[in-house]
């Protein structure tokens, strides 16, 4: 059979071969409407567990009021915050580094792109340094280390006159890609704000942003304090009207507060407002696949009818027929990939693609393994009904 499928392949190479340009077509246009559809949703994803739940977003959380107290003392259904923190290190005159950290939480759920290195995992290196991850345009390559003072006072010393001083470690093991979304960066706050709001991007040759893990930090004995956009969470259990009060009571302290179901409502709208955009386009791809494939393999089995014939009448099976026409539907899917492929890569390499969305990731792939199947399955069952609705003498009489 394979060897019947090559030698049809083969003679029908041109005819083939335009299908298989179709086909990769129809593989591109699909990568792109997916990346566009995920690069809507990319930063929204890291973030949908944390705003079902019930608190406040975008709050100062270093509010300490008159008498000295928190905010999770002046809120006590407050129990934790969602956000970036920095490192309490020594000032240092015409310092260049900014010290940032993030929690697990946030680490596991979002990962910026890089463009070299790895991402930080929340444990010091083997010489106790801690891992950091420095803006695309920093002077400081992957293996460089970073040494910086920290004071810290004991619990006994309250004229915080005696300070403890010790040097901390920091070594680069990786580097940001350029202009690339940071979680928390964002420092501007407003009621119409929705997830996008909670990223920005760094870029700065006079400053160089250090990135760390907020665990491997505090376990080299450096303290952190949260800043820029938090969010606030708010205790299990709590009532309706109990969540509207630290909701007020928050914004009373801080001056900003949006409870995370209006900030939940912002996000999803806009998510859906995107989607339905793109819905059209979503629709005429899957109508144009479904035109295309049965289409191509109509094509693929009219060509073919004197052939099964003649298979037929030498003993060959309808089931043998279609794995004959089975193995050339593989090789003309087979080259249209790669035809896809090449030119993909021509298109990112020539810096086409740069300024666009369009990704070939595990989405895309996805996507387009479930076109190549639908295609497999048509290329299948095409020759299957053709072959099974007229006689031998009927395929023969069709091509004379």
């Amino acid at each position: 059979m394979l060897r019947l499928g090559l030698k049809d392949f083969s003679r029908h190479f041109f005819t083939h071969l335009f299908i298989s340009l179709q086909l990769a077509a129809v593989f591109f246009i699909v990568i792109a409407i997916v990346s566009s559809i995920y690069s809507r949703t990319e930063l929204y994803t890291p973030v949908k567990d944390i705003l079902e739940r019930d608190g406040a977003y975008a709050v100062s959380a270093t509010y300490y009021s008159d008498e000295g107290l928190t905010l999770k003392e002046k809120v006590p259904e407050i129990e934790s915050y969602f956000g970036i923190t920095k490192l309490e290190l020594s000032a240092v005159p015409g310092d260049k580094f900014l010290f940032y950290a993030y929690g697990g939480e946030i680490m596991e759920a979002y990962q910026p792109a890089l463009a070299e290195g790895s991402w930080i995992d929340g444990r010091r290196s083997e010489s106790g340094a801690v891992p950091a991850v420095v803006n695309y345009e920093s002077e400081l390559k992957v293996g460089d280390t970073v040494s910086r003072q920290y004071f810290r006072y004991r619990e006994d010393d309250v004229t915080f006159t005696d300070p403890d001083i010790f040097d901390v470690d920091f070594i680069i093991v990786g580097r940001l890609k350029k202009e690339v979304p940071l979680f928390g960066l964002n420092s501007y706050t407003n009621a119409d704000d929705d997830f996008r709001d909670l990223y920005d991007t760094y870029s700065s040759t006079t400053h160089t942003l250090m990135l760390v893990s907020e665990a491997a930090a505090n376990d080299a004995g450096v303290h952190t304090y949260p800043v820029f956009h938090q969010i606030v969470l708010f205790k299990e259990g709590l009532t309706e009207e109990q969540i509207k009060e630290a909701v007020i009571n928050v914004n009373r302290c801080t001056g900003f507060a949006v409870s995370l179901e209006v900030f939940r409502g912002n996000s999803k709208k806009y998510v859906y407002e995107q989607l339905i955009r793109l819905a059209p386009i979503l629709i005429s791809i899957v109508l144009l696949v479904l035109v295309s494939t049965v289409s191509i393999t109509a094509l693929i089995t009219k060509m073919n009818m004197r052939a099964n014939a003649i298979y037929s009448l030498l003993g060959c099976t309808m089931r043998r027929c279609s794995l004959i026409h089975l193995t050339g539907s593989l090789l003309t899917s087979f080259l249209a990939m790669m035809l896809c492929i090449l030119a993909f890569r021509y298109m990112s390499f020539s810096g086409l693609l740069e300024e666009t969305v369009i990704r070939f990731d595990e989405h895309a792939l996805l996507w387009c393994g479930a076109v190549w199947a639908g295609f497999m399955l048509c290329s299948m069952l095409s020759p299957m009904i053709a072959l099974s609705r007229a006689t031998v003498k009927e395929h023969l009489a069709a091509n004379e």
